[in-house]
């Protein structure tokens, strides 16, 4: 213990300090924990080869993005769509050895999938970097998928998209990603939908809203209007005294609910429509009715050449 830097490291580690198996340094420590999360973090994580040697592991999750057509989303439809996804290899079964060749035991780690480092007292065990955990490796691996176990292909699928589903909906269908690892179970596609919007109507949840342009005697007496839904043309009673800004409700005639069978409504809103061009027969029973309502409305100035 006369050495000095012994005797700090004993008074640090104890025995195994000073007996050739312990950490030289603190750096050393950290060191060895930096390795500690390399393997939680980086290669092997806390994936399928640290619990029980396998490669086996669920498959990558896809996405796409679709456009449809603003009635499409309100009734729903079906599309067909193409996918490039990772298949499980049909020539060796996903397993990527050639056909009657087997795995052989990893030399690195001994079949165990892991490798143990440390010094003394202190032993860190990591993911094997040769057979990625799996404990055996392919000596004769399959020539279709060059041993990967798994092919890229194109894959064309018909997606039944629901009445009811609005722009930034996302559908999810399941076990349609790619395939796994060694029995693997295979990942989702995800589809987000774009739906284009309509000249005609606005949108708020299940509720449409449409504008109606109607002449000002319509506005007045009252009357039939001929207005457009989403099914088609109907006719809507037009109150009398109606204003700009009035509202008339067609229940039911909305989007449908994703979620159940009921249906939200369409608001037409009013708009009265002045005439800017009044013929002289025109111009002087609507100065009559001015009189008669008691309404004061100034005769039209002569122009410099009448």
């Amino acid at each position: 213990m006369s050495d000095p830097d012994k005797r700090a490291r004993y008074d640090r580690f104890g025995p195994e300090g000073v007996q050739g198996g312990g950490f030289s340094s603190t750096e050393d420590i950290f060191s060895s924990f930096g390795d500690i999360f390399e393997d939680f973090f980086g290669i092997g994580g806390f994936g399928p080869s640290r619990r029980g040697g396998k490669r086996s592991r669920r498959g990558r999750d896809l996405s796409l993005e679709l456009q449809i057509d603003f009635k499409q989303a309100c009734f729903g439809v079906e599309e067909s769509v193409e996918i490039q996804r990772l298949e499980g290899c049909e020539v060796c079964h996903g397993q990527g050895m050639a056909e009657g060749s087997d795995r052989k035991s990893c030399p690195t780690c001994r079949g165990s999938g892991q490798v143990a480092r440390g010094n003394g007292f202190f032993t860190i065990a990591t993911t094997c970097s040769q057979c990625q955990g799996a404990g055996s490796i392919i000596t004769d691996p399959c020539k279709s998928c060059r041993g990967e176990g798994r092919k890229a292909v194109k894959k064309k699928l018909q997606v039944k998209i629901p009445a009811g589903v609005d722009d930034g909906n996302r559908l999810v269908l399941q076990g349609e990603g790619e395939g796994g690892l060694d029995s693997g179970g295979r990942g989702d596609l995800y589809i987000l939908i774009h739906v284009k919007p309509s000249e005609h109507f606005q949108r708020e949840g299940q509720t449409l809203h449409s504008q109606e342009e109607i002449p000002m005697v319509m506005a007045a007496l009252g009357g039939e209007l001929e207005v457009e839904t989403i099914e088609g043309s109907t006719k809507i009673k037009v109150p009398a005294g109606t204003e700009t800004g009035d509202t008339v409700v067609i229940e039911d005639m909305g989007v449908p609910h994703m979620k159940s069978k009921s249906r939200g409504d369409q608001v037409v809103h009013f708009l009265v429509k002045t005439p800017k061009h009044l013929t002289k027969k025109q111009e002087e029973l609507l100065r009559e009715f001015a009189e008669i309502s008691g309404e004061h409305v100034p005769k039209k100035k002569k122009g410099f050449f009448s």
